[in-house]
């Protein structure tokens, strides 16, 4: 979490664009960025920030102090920095009014089923079945209330129907957020030999968020039926409930509190002018405690209609039957709704405890300076843990009768407690060879060094890795640095990925049923996580570049680098929609063989809800029922249709976007850095930096072709990214 870094009281940032591994340790894939602190500051600095937006909502406040000085007689430097920052909510009315973006939406992406429509099935009125009477049952809104009708589904384009499609833009775009940051770090000069220091940082952050009321679907979760008997039941038969929206709970409200702190002791010397030491030991230990406000509490909330205090359809009815029709608005009772609505709450820790220690210096030296070496070791201990209270992750054993394998919110998933860490002991070693220097006086030689480091790192869960790193860098003339480098890494997927699997509800459509009765967006599963075995990625990068200092304008310089970084196993998640296009394209492809193999189209089973589905295997369907043979039969019997016929298949209920060592990626491009240090004024100094990126390649293989795909220009992906500083 980069706020936990301090904002101000920094010498400089030094970003390591080639990989690290070797030194940094397995993770440092593409290279590093150091904090480093201003252990000689002096003085008081206050910084104030005011920012507003133009669309209203969303300002935002900051405030930074700054404090560094000498103490005891000198031999003590302390740095301090707190920093305090606000910001109110960015409501998401104000970003863009209605939820129908259709009016913004390019050509070919305009229909009222696409994703930019973005209203969703699941509203305050609800749609259902009966039992023993086909098809699905609207309640649709009217200028002078509702009715209740089986065919068509309400409008999206009206505006007194298209109510009926819950407006996903209640709430926030950007929650309200309030961050304290208190940095600390002090040197202490023990002896001419010994320096003692230290860091503190404590960190407190709170955001609010708020969503939409929760939704309920009974392709997410367990179907809700309201017996014939129930006082709010007018048709005389079981009804099912398929979607609905809580609105009369209000929207879901979202409280994150996190608390983060970090320690650090060390000591650092010399043995010798030429030789150098440092240890140090760290604890940090970041908790987060997260509370979501107006959740419901599954049990409570079907116990509430069954026995008729709740009426979900919010409406008297006249009439009894299939012929029933809504007649006068029946409002709940908040003292109903608040049996039901509670807290949903859930807690992360995370902690890290460090040992390391490292020796620096002249091996010995050479007619071009002084071989230079390092080396040290790390041990590192990692402790994860999610802690969900009883009901809230899952039920486990209980005397409420409920599913111990399930849990008891709506919308919300099954995830069991996880507690878990690991043990990680490196060691590394690194050497700069100098093989010419200036005083060599050798043409085209004014300076050349290459290097090279190896690190060793033992997992106690993913065993042993090493991983080599090789560098040289040459000046033909002063002026000019050519510079390259070969590098391997290692990362391992942390605990978190490892252990954490969940089910989401998350509102989007079926492709393959689009224009259909179940494909448009409504509340379904999607589950993620780790779903099986994951092993660690591995990669090879190389560098090569050039650094030019302009000879007539002091304090100018220019580089550019090309990198190529090549990585295996690559731990990914599949994107959720191209599964689900994925999906619809093999449903359609195997129409098309049945078809062709002289099938008719009601006689094709493409194996919804079984293990011979030909569809994506990662969607989970539903077997096929009464209500879906009649959908599809009244699609393909549309003229307009008839040279695009859809086999049958049950709904769309979940989308599984398990980690997997899946993948392979290349990326490879270049870097381009242009800085201007001017020369210092009276009144101070004015420097200018620019820095691009230009991506080249990127590209994926394996996901769902096991062919290569390109990333560029998707999912933020831009060829070209930069910025500049003054």
């Amino acid at each position: 979490n980069a706020n936990t870094m301090p904002a101000r009281g920094l010498e400089r940032v030094d970003v390591l664009r080639d990989g690290a591994s070797s030194i940094y340790g397995s993770d440092a894939v593409a290279g590093v960025v150091n904090f480093i602190v201003d252990n000689r500051y002096v003085g008081n600095d206050i910084e104030a920030q005011v920012g507003i937006t133009e669309i209203g909502s969303g300002a935002d406040r900051r405030i930074t102090l700054t404090h560094g000085g000498y103490y005891f007689d000198e031999k003590l430097h302390w740095i301090t920095t707190l920093d305090a920052y606000d910001r109110d909510p960015l409501e998401s009315s104000d970003v863009g009014g209605d939820s129908n973006k259709l009016s913004k939406a390019p050509y070919g992406f305009d229909s009222t089923s696409g994703p930019f429509f973005d209203r969703n099935v699941s509203s305050q009125y609800p749609r259902f079945t009966i039992a023993g009477v086909s098809g699905t049952r609207y309640m649709v809104p009217t200028a002078d209330g509702a009715i209740v009708r089986n065919t068509p589904q309400p409008d999206r384009t009206d505006p007194i129907e298209g109510q009926a499609y819950f407006d996903m833009n209640e709430g926030y775009s950007l929650p309200s957020t309030t961050r304290f940051n208190w940095f600390n770090q002090v040197d202490y000069k023990l002896n001419d030999s010994v320096t003692l220091f230290g860091e503190g940082l404590l960190y407190y952050a709170k955001s609010t968020m708020e969503r939409p009321p929760v939704a309920y679907s009974s392709t997410a979760d367990i179907p809700i039926v309201i017996s014939a008997s129930n006082p709010n039941n007018p048709f005389g038969s079981d009804v099912t409930l398929l979607n609905y929206r809580f609105v009369d709970n209000g929207n879901e409200r979202a409280e994150v509190e996190t608390m983060a702190y970090r320690l650090v002791a060390g000591a650092r010397g010399n043995f010798s002018d030429a030789w150098n030491w440092e240890t140090a030991a760290t604890y940090s230990r970041n908790g987060t405690h997260d509370i979501s406000q107006n959740a419901i509490r599954e049990s409570a909330m079907r116990a509430a209609i069954a026995s008729g205090a709740y009426n979900p359809f919010g409406y008297t009815f006249s009439g009894t039957g299939t012929g029933a029709q809504p007649a006068a608005l029946d409002p709940n009772d908040q003292d109903v709704i608040d049996t039901f609505s509670q807290h949903f709450r859930q807690t992360g820790r995370d902690i890290l405890t460090t040992v390391d220690a490292r020796v620096t210096g002249e091996l010995f030296d050479t007619w071009a300076g002084a071989v230079q070496l390092a080396a040290g070791g790390e041990y590192r201990f990692e402790d994860y843990a999610l802690y969900r209270p009883q009901f809230h992750g899952m039920n486990y054993e209980n005397d409420a009768g409920l599913d111990p394998e399930n849990n008891d919110f709506v919308q919300a998933s099954p995830v069991d407690n996880i507690f878990d860490d690991r043990t990680v002991t490196a060691g590394f070693l690194e050497t700069i060879i100098p093989l010419a220097a200036p005083e060599n006086e050798l043409l085209g030689l004014y300076s050349l060094s290459i290097g090279a480091s190896l690190r060793y790192e033992h997992y106690d869960d993913f065993g042993s890795t090493t991983n080599p790193k090789f560098t040289m860098d040459w000046r033909p003339i002063r002026e000019v640095m050519i510079r390259g480098s070969y590098n391997e890494g290692f990362r391992a997927p942390n605990l978190a990925m490892m252990n954490y699997s969940r089910e989401t509800v998350a509102s989007y459509s079926d492709p393959y049923r689009q224009g259909l009765s179940g494909g448009e967006s409504s509340p379904r599963l999607q589950t993620s996580g780790a779903l099986g075995e994951l092993g660690p990625e591995t990669s090879k990068g190389v560098t090569a570049g050039i650094v030019v200092d302009i000879p007539w304008v002091e304090g100018l310089r220019f580089s550019v680098d090309y990198f190529q970084i090549k990585m295996d196993n690559v731990i990914a998640t599949p994107n959720a929609s191209q599964i689900r296009n994925d999906d619809a394209a093999l449903l359609r492809a195997a129409t098309a063989a049945a078809l062709a193999a002289g099938q008719s189209i009601d006689q094709i089973d493409l194996g919804s809800g079984t293990d011979s589905y030909a569809g994506n295997p990662n969607v989970v369907r539903a077997a096929v029922t009464d209500a879906d043979r009649e959908a599809f039969a009244a699609y393909n019997s549309n003229p307009a249709n008839a040279n695009n016929r859809l086999a049958t298949v049950g709904a769309l209920v979940n989308t599984l976007t398990p980690f997997a060592n899946a993948d392979k990626q290349e990326v490879a491009g270049y870097d381009f850095n242009i800085t201007y240090n001017m020369p210092a004024f009276d009144w101070g100094k004015v420097s200018f930096s620019t820095d691009w990126t230009y991506l080249d390649k990127f590209t994926q293989t394996g996901g769902l072709s096991g062919v290569s795909s390109v990333l560029l220009g998707a999912d933020g992906n831009t060829r070209l990214r930069g910025s500049a500083a003054l």
